[in-house]
């Protein structure tokens, strides 16, 4: 949990300074790092597909003696793998440090920003700092879907793909389909990022992150794959309901009377217009089916079958 969480437990002790909340907070981090994964039997700590721990979410008030302590304890239990300093601020003097010797810090390898709605031209000599340093930089978060322009995005993407400091981009957020139809959302709009896109603007949007991708490991972005079977989850009156297929940028859905002979009887472009709502069906027995199609119209497997009866 947040930072509150911990100093709540304390009566309100400071989470920086107080030596029961930072060994609360390092029981915690113990927890993570030693994690067994139930399914590989694999250790977080020597699991490769981690690449880093982060001290924190935006610890902007962090001292340098706090991110001192807490990193050189994630390295004393886990030396395989990166850690990231928390603090995306570090950019300002750095914040509650009085001199550049935060970023000496031995136990912390990445540093990194912070910037929505297009405000990236500052990040290049913060880029230069770290480097200077011999530690890694990346841009933690950025929007994506917000207000940021397609203009501001495409000026950051090309600065870490020609900027060999640059590490990489993350931006926030990507949501998946939810289990019974749409796709999962945030509780603000302008972070509910689902791919291949909701509306043109976040198309281009999320065609720009997969081609920075690509570039980022020094290769050309392949045409986007069908996508994968939906699945129909059930018939409920005149509503369709399905899970989603990764890539889909559009939906058919099928009808037919004998199962055998199949018409389409609408289309939708999004996961979010779900559920479908269904002309009126004939009397008697109904058979449904749907398949995705790719931002380039190429058509996906098709859904399992559901039957109804009117």
């Amino acid at each position: 949990g947040a930072n509150r969480v911990y100093t709540s437990w304390e009566g309100g002790a400071n989470f920086n300074t107080s030596p029961t909340v930072k060994a609360t907070f390092k029981e915690y981090i113990s927890l993570m790092v030693n994690h067994v994964n139930q399914y590989t039997n694999v250790p977080n700590r020597i699991n490769p597909t981690i690449l880093a721990w982060e001290t924190g979410n935006e610890m902007r008030t962090a001292p340098c003696e706090w991110t001192r302590e807490i990193s050189a304890y994630i390295k004393s239990i886990d030396p395989n793998h990166l850690v990231l300093d928390g603090n995306d601020f570090f950019k300002d003097s750095p914040v509650n440090c009085s001199d550049l010797n935060y970023l000496d810090i031995a136990t912390v390898d990445i540093f990194q920003t912070h910037h929505y709605g297009g405000n990236y031209g500052n990040i290049s000599p913060h880029v230069g700092l770290a480097a200077s340093h011999n530690k890694a930089f990346i841009e933690g978060e950025h929007g994506l879907v917000d207000s940021s322009s397609i203009a501001a995005i495409q000026g950051l993407y090309s600065l870490a793909e020609t900027n060999t400091n640059f590490a990489g981009t993350l931006f926030w957020q990507l949501f998946g389909h939810a289990d019974h139809h749409g796709y999962l959302q945030a509780g603000s709009a302008s972070w509910n990022g689902h791919y291949p896109g909701d509306n043109a603007d976040m198309k281009t949007k999320m065609t720009l992150a997969r081609n920075h991708a690509y570039k980022m490991r020094g290769l050309t972005a392949p045409a986007p794959s069908s996508p994968g079977a939906p699945f129909l989850h059930t018939i409920s009156g005149s509503q369709v309901f399905w899970r989603g297929a990764v890539g889909a940028a559009g939906y058919s859905i099928e009808r037919s009377q004998n199962n055998s002979t199949w018409s389409i009887i609408g289309e939708v472009a999004s996961d979010n217009q779900l559920p479908f709502t269904a002309n009126s069906a004939p009397s008697g027995q109904s058979f449904y089916r749907v398949r995705g199609k790719n931002v380039n119209g190429l058509f996906g497997p098709y859904s399992n079958i559901q039957s109804t009866t009117r």
